[in-house]
């Protein structure tokens, strides 16, 4: 994508002219300042690797091709006693297999191949394969019994889960077939040449298993006292091997209680309007262990740096650990009031609630001196959510050949982290978060006290009288007449938004449906990194090639105010943008039928579409940035999907 947008739209895609002939067909942006004389007196034209890649040679002139088997299987078996059947056992075995082999080379006499340092015009790849299996066991009993005298229900059940994880990969990097137009290149440090295959093989082949397991124990009780009073508890004790034995469980309980107010007698004059009237209160501990395997043993991992190799072998280095993991808690608390009008015609609810997360599993920078790397995942931090969700659900009009069903939520969330040591600091500087790929991966965002997750933290942009930003001009925030990492500053904007909002709306008349969805997000932002790199002239000089400028590079005026590297003035607040959005995800139009040509066959027809549209001040692709932390990159563009279904009933 990246090579699509950036490409020189000047030059052909295709190879034309003598010295642009060759090399497969493609031009690779070949120019006669850029030569390799061969020992006959002729000359080969080499490819500028400072120019935008040929987007067209990058996707054709390879060898990409994979294979994937997979097996997935389930079996449940539920038994209710005999003489007893308020009680049931209920059993769930189920299994996810695959394995996937594949290669992937660039074609000699590629534009890649020509830019390969270790076999220049033949090219080399990579042959791969990975194993992953996933087997389940679950098992619970469940007892169900009405009690009549004192008009109560029970219901509970006890539990155990034990899951399996384990992932192989094998990877293996090759050259190219070497052909006898290829027979002298010899081999490059750190390949062995393979007879058989008539190739060589650099060793870095590895088989790296990983393999974890998730053991739970779980009970849950509902009670329900008169169609009034509602309980229900949770106790679950997980169990991960992500963590050392000493940490490796966690206990995690839930409790909620509800009055159905409306039940009541003193409710009975109320009933004609008010169908439903719900107090709710809740309290509940979550947990997490998302992180990778085996990050709190001391372990050896290969080294992937060509300098450390031993007879073309590469050596063992120690790794980074963490003995001292353990699960990561989000206690939730919420209390709401569920309502309903008119036969709940109109119903919802309306929510406030609160989660307290510590122990937040990260990754950050470790102390130079005290372990293996210079970053580490470790237990740091705590961060409170707070926050109102508010739905309506209402069918504004029903009659016997029409009705129209909506839908509206809306959700108002805080985010901030408020602890990032062992003890209280708010002097911390933070843990970098969002990086861009340009430059030496900078970051562009901070986790850091007081704000929410993934702040932005950048330079000022410098403007001119006119309002129009100032090509390279920062502002010296620290007075220190040149710009370093003290002349940034928090920007109090992040990727997350501070509002969600939904609408839902279907009509229906006679045999004919339409339905559609919307969604929005307000108060999100994003760092625009395609404009950043591409938006100002300051990033292209003494290369000898042409790139695509973003247009907003004609927007800037210039001059230059202080010293400083490209890199720095690319990271302003100027490429940060309001990705607030409004989406319609689908809409979809149907037509039932209840007969066919004949009264034995019936369906439906139906027209849809997705991502209809989006509207948003945001300049980029698209404002609902992948992950969460906010970098435009290289994203790939959301299709829109027309459908046409139809569905037969026989």
């Amino acid at each position: 994508m990246g090579a699509a947008v950036y490409y020189d739209p000047t030059k052909p895609v295709y190879a034309t002219g003598s010295y642009l002939d060759g090399l497969n067909g493609y031009n690779g942006f070949y120019g006669h300042t850029n030569t390799l004389a061969n020992a006959d007196g002729t000359i080969t034209y080499q490819p500028d690797d400072n120019a935008a890649v040929n987007p067209l040679s990058l996707l054709y002139d390879v060898n990409n091709q994979g294979t994937t088997k997979r097996s997935l299987g389930n079996i449940q078996l539920d038994y209710k006693i005999h003489g007893f059947e308020d009680l049931r056992l209920n059993l769930n075995l189920g299994y996810d297999v695959a394995k996937t082999t594949g290669d992937n080379f660039v074609n000699p006499n590629s534009y890649q191949a020509a830019l390969d340092k270790d076999f220049t015009n033949l090219g080399q790849g990579g042959s791969w394969s990975n194993l992953r299996r996933n087997h389940l066991l679950d098992f619970y009993a469940n007892y169900v019994h009405y009690f009549e005298p004192i008009k109560s229900n029970v219901d509970l059940m006890v539990g155990y889960s034990w899951q399996h994880f384990y992932y192989s990969n094998f990877t293996q990097q090759k050259s190219n077939v070497v052909t006898e137009e290829f027979a002298g290149i010899g081999a490059p440090a750190g390949w062995t040449w393979n007879e058989g295959e008539q190739r060589y093989f650099r060793d870095d082949s590895k088989r790296t298993p990983y393999e974890n397991y998730l053991v739970s124990f779980f009970g849950r009780l509902n009670y329900n006292l008169m169609d009034r009073y509602l309980l229900t508890a949770t106790l679950r004790r997980d169990g991960s091997s992500r963590f050392s034995e000493n940490n490796r469980w966690g206990m995690f309980p839930s409790v909620a209680v509800a009055w159905s107010i409306v039940n009541e007698k003193f409710m009975e004059n109320t009933r004609n309007v008010l169908s439903n009237l719900k107090l709710r209160l809740g309290y509940g501990v979550t947990g997490q262990q998302d992180i990778g395997d085996y990050m709190y043993l001391t372990k050896y991992v290969f080294s992937t740096n060509n300098n450390t190799m031993y007879n073309g072998t590469y050596l063992l280095k120690p790794d980074g650990y963490s003995p001292d993991l353990k699960w990561e808690e989000t206690h939730t608390y919420n209390v709401a009031v569920d309502y309903g009008f008119l036969n709940n015609r109109i119903s919802g609810s309306l929510e406030f609630y609160v989660k307290k997360t510590k122990d937040l599993l990260n990754t950050v920078s470790a102390p130079a001196g005290t372990n293996f790397t210079n970053r580490v995942t470790a237990n740091v931090g705590e961060m409170e959510n707070k926050g109102v969700e508010f739905n309506i659900n209402a069918v504004p009009i029903q009659t016997k050949d029409f009705s129209w069903t909506i839908g509206y939520n809306i959700t108002w969330n805080d985010s901030k982290i408020t602890k990032l040591t062992a003890n209280y600091n708010p002097d911390y500087e933070g843990i970098a978060a969002s990086t861009v790929s340009f430059g030496t991966n900078t970051p562009v965002a901070r986790h850091q006290v007081g704000h929410a997750p993934y702040t932005f933290w950048v330079f000022e942009q410098v403007y001119d009288e006119n309002g129009k930003p100032i090509q390279g001009a920062i502002v010296d925030r620290n007075g220190n007449g040149s710009i370093d990492d003290g002349d940034r500053y928090f920007t109090g904007k992040s990727p997350l938004a501070d509002v969600y909002m939904g609408f839902s709306s279907q009509f229906q008349w006679k045999n004919w449906d339409l339905g559609f969805n919307l969604r929005a997000s307000l108060g999100n932002y994003a760092f625009n990194q395609q404009t950043a790199e591409h938006g100002t002239y300051a990033n292209y000089g003494g290369l000898g090639t042409l790139s695509n400028h973003n247009k907003e590079a004609l927007e800037q005026t210039g001059g230059f105010r202080y010293t400083h590297s490209n890199v720095e003035s690319q990271l302003t607040d100027l490429y940060l943008e309001d990705a607030s959005y409004l989406k319609m995800d689908n809409i979809t139009l149907g037509y039932s039928f209840d007969k066919f040509f004949t009264e034995k066959l019936s369906g439906r027809i139906s027209f849809s579409v997705q991502n209809v549209f989006t509207i948003t001040k945001y300049s980029g692709i698209d404002p609902e940035i992948p992950g969460v932390n906010g970098v435009d990159g290289n994203m790939w563009p959301r299709p829109r999907t027309f459908t046409l279904g139809l569905n037969l009933n026989f």
